[in-house]
């Protein structure tokens, strides 16, 4: 193998796609295929059925979860006074249906919405929890494993030894619903021991993600996190200049994009008069982009748009050279 082909970036385009993920991926600049992860369907880049991102997420899940619990220890609710209580018990009704075996023996067991809401419903962490050490059960139950104990040091442990066969084996695992039920235990766990993220009202600026600040044992922490890349920033200052510069550069990052005339006041905060993009528009200097029949483009309001690359051409400059 030439050393070209050793360094070759893989251009991945969709072959195949089904409800829910994209399936398989062709290289635009080579024969190579790939297949997408069955998780995020993103192009695989291993043998395996799961990209490593969204193994290190799912066990990040249970690592939250855990440390969670050690910050704000389940004695303190209990101290409060609170009892665990279980969310799981059918009620027994009669009826008078022929149809129907008493004291309702033909329900649904795993209906999915009703554990989201058992789990919602906690309120008391080690019932959320419950969830988990039930997975944890429940796969060692089909590999033939070791009893699993309700200590945080078994359950989770399992968990997180297991994830990777429990991606690459989904229908026998249960690995959706998994996913799913392990994320609602830790939102609930967090929501119950008052550790719910801060969440960030800009999103991510490289990914459009949500931005987070979680809380620790010495409180809110400094550092600021996408939930969906992972970039981070040391503190809320530095994910504002990040915002602020990234807003700024977007004339010469996305010169095509089309914007409204207050994201344009905000884009050249600073370095144009707001009151000056009016005048523009008032006297036609700019005029609102248009389609290829010539109609002028509106946003779901009916606002005008304007491309980028218009304004900036319009632009004294000055304000050309201290945006470069």
């Amino acid at each position: 193998m030439s050393e070209t082909e050793q360094h070759h970036q893989h251009t991945w385009q969709p072959t195949h796609t089904d409800h829910t993920r994209i399936a398989e991926y062709a290289c635009t600049d080579c024969p190579d295929t790939t297949t997408g992860c069955n998780t995020c369907g993103q192009p695989l880049d291993t043998t395996m059925a799961t990209c490593e991102r969204c193994i290190r997420r799912a066990r990040r899940i249970i690592e939250d979860v855990v440390h969670d619990i050690d910050t704000v220890p389940f004695h303190t609710a209990e101290i409060m006074g609170l009892r665990g209580i279980r969310y799981d018990r059918v009620r027994v009704t009669t009826s008078d249906d022929d149809a129907r075996l008493p004291f309702g023996l033909d329900r649904i067991v795993e209906d999915p919405d009703a554990i989201a809401q058992r789990i919602e419903a906690a309120k008391y962490p080690s019932t959320a929890v419950d969830v988990l050490v039930g997975w944890a059960r429940a796969w060692a139950d089909i590999l033939g494993d070791h009893a699993v104990s309700s200590a945080h040091a078994s359950w989770s442990a399992y968990l997180i030894d297991h994830t990777i066969w429990a991606a690459q084996n989904p229908d026998t695992s249960g690995w959706y619903d998994y996913l799913g039920e392990a994320r609602r235990v830790r939102t609930t766990v967090r929501r119950l021991l008052g550790l719910e993220p801060e969440k960030q009202p800009a999103p991510c600026v490289h990914c459009g993600g949500t931005v987070i600040q979680e809380w620790t044992r010495h409180g809110l922490d400094d550092q600021l996190r996408c939930t969906r890349c992972g970039l981070t920033w040391r503190d809320r200052t530095w994910l504002q200049y990040a915002n602020l510069h990234t807003i700024h550069e977007l004339p010469a990052t996305h010169p095509n994009a089309l914007v409204t005339i207050a994201d344009a006041k905000a884009i050249y905060r600073g370095r144009l008069r707001p009151n000056l993009l009016d005048l523009w528009v008032h006297r036609g200097t700019l005029t609102p982009a248009i389609d290829t029949a010539g109609v002028p483009l509106t946003d779901v309001r009916g606002g005008a748009l304007y491309r980028l690359s218009e304004i900036e051409s319009r632009c004294p400059h000055d304000v050309k050279a201290s945006a470069s």
